[in-house]
C-alpha cells in the first residue's frame, strides 16, 4: 500500500491527489518530495493542450473574420440589390428582340397572299378554252393587284425593321393590326373579282381601296411610332435617312385616299393605279441606302478638303 500523510504546512498537491500508482511504484511525498517523472508527463501535456488551444484560437479567427466578410457582403448586396434587379428588367424589356415579330408577320403575309390563288378556277368547257380563260380577266387582275401589293408590303416591312432593332408593346399591337388588315386583303379582293363588271362592283371596289388604305396607315403609324423612340432603333442611324423613309411611306396613304372617289367612276382604272403604287415602291430602299452613302461620302470629301 502507498502511505500518503498529509501535513498541515504544506498545501494538498492534485497531483498525488488524482494517481493512483500500483504496487511497486515509486513512493509519493506530498510534504516537500515532488514527483518528477509526474510532473514532467503533466507538462508535457500542459505543453500539448497551449498549442491546440492556439491553433483553435487562430482557426476561431480565421472563422469569425470570414463571418464578418460574409455579412458586410450580404448587407452590400441587399443594399444595391433592387436597383440592379430593376435595371436588369427594364434592360430585358428595352432589348427584346424582333425576332419573333418577324417570323409571325411573315407567316400571316405568306398565307395571305397563297390565299389568292384560290379565286383562280380551271374553266369547265369542252371547247374555247383560251376564251374562257380571257373571260376570267378579272380574276387575273384582282390576283395581281393584290399580290403585288401583300408583296411590296412584306418587302418595306423587312426593310424597316432591318432599323427597328428593339420592340415594345405598343410596336406589337400595331403591328397586330396591320397584320389584320393585310389578312382581309384575299376577302375583298375575291368581292371585288366576283362582282366586277357587275351591279356593286362600286362598293366591292371601296371596301377593296379602304382596306388597302388602313393597312397603309397602320403600316406609317408604326413605323413612325418606332421613328420618334430612339431607343427602339439600331445605334447611330443617320436621322436625315429616318426622315427620307417616313416622307416616302407618306405617300401611299394620300394615293389611296385619292383612289377611294375613283373607285365610283371607274374601277379598273383603280385596279391600274394599285399596281402603279406597288412598282412605285419596288425598290426604294435600294436607293435611299445609295443616297445616304454618297451624301456621307460627300461630307467626307468636303471634311478632307
Amino acid at each position: 500500500m502507498v502511505d500518503i500523510s498529509l501535513s498541515n504546512s504544506v498545501p494538498f498537491s492534485p497531483i498525488a491527489a488524482v494517481r493512483n500508482c500500483p504496487s511497486g511504484a515509486l513512493s509519493y511525498a506530498i510534504g516537500g518530495v515532488e514527483c518528477r517523472d509526474e510532473v514532467d508527463q503533466v507538462r508535457e501535456r500542459d505543453d500539448c493542450g497551449l498549442q491546440r488551444r492556439a491553433i483553435s484560437d487562430h482557426w476561431l479567427y480565421l472563422l469569425t473574420e470570414m463571418h464578418h466578410n460574409v455579412c458586410l457582403l450580404s448587407m452590400t448586396l441587399r443594399e444595391k440589390g433592387p436597383a440592379v434587379s430593376t435595371q436588369h428588367h427594364k434592360v430585358i424589356e428595352d432589348e427584346r428582340g424582333t425576332s419573333r415579330l418577324e417570323a409571325f408577320s411573315d407567316g400571316v403575309m405568306a398565307v395571305a397572299i397563297t390565299l389568292l390563288v384560290l379565286d383562280l378556277h380551271v374553266p369547265d368547257v369542252k371547247a374555247g378554252l383560251f376564251e374562257a380563260l380571257l373571260r376570267q380577266w378579272p380574276i387575273y387582275l384582282g390576283y395581281v393587284t393584290s399580290f403585288l401589293v401583300i408583296g411590296i408590303l412584306w418587302l418595306h416591312h423587312h426593310h424597316i425593321f432591318k432599323y427597328i432593332k428593339r420592340t415594345d408593346h405598343v410596336v406589337l399591337f400595331l403591328n397586330l393590326l396591320m397584320l389584320m388588315c393585310v389578312a382581309l386583303i384575299p376577302f375583298v379582293t375575291a368581292l371585288l373579282t366576283r362582282y366586277l363588271n357587275q351591279q356593286g362592283e362600286n362598293s366591292a371596289a371601296l371596301m377593296y381601296s379602304g382596306t388597302f388604305l388602313l393597312t397603309t396607315i397602320l403600316f406609317n403609324v408604326l413605323w413612325g411610332y418606332a421613328a420618334g423612340h430612339q431607343r427602339l432603333l439600331r445605334p447611330g442611324i443617320d436621322p436625315q435617312l429616318i426622315r427620307k423613309l417616313t416622307r416616302r411611306y407618306l405617300i401611299a396613304p394620300l394615293l389611296y385616299l385619292f383612289s377611294l372617289p375613283l373607285t365610283l367612276v371607274n374601277v379598273e382604272a383603280c385596279l391600274v393605279l394599285y399596281i402603279l403604287v406597288a412598282l412605285f415602291y419596288a425598290l426604294p430602299a435600294d436607293r435611299l441606302q445609295v443616297e445616304q452613302r454618297n451624301d456621307t461620302s460627300q461630307e467626307r470629301i468636303n471634311c478632307t478638303s
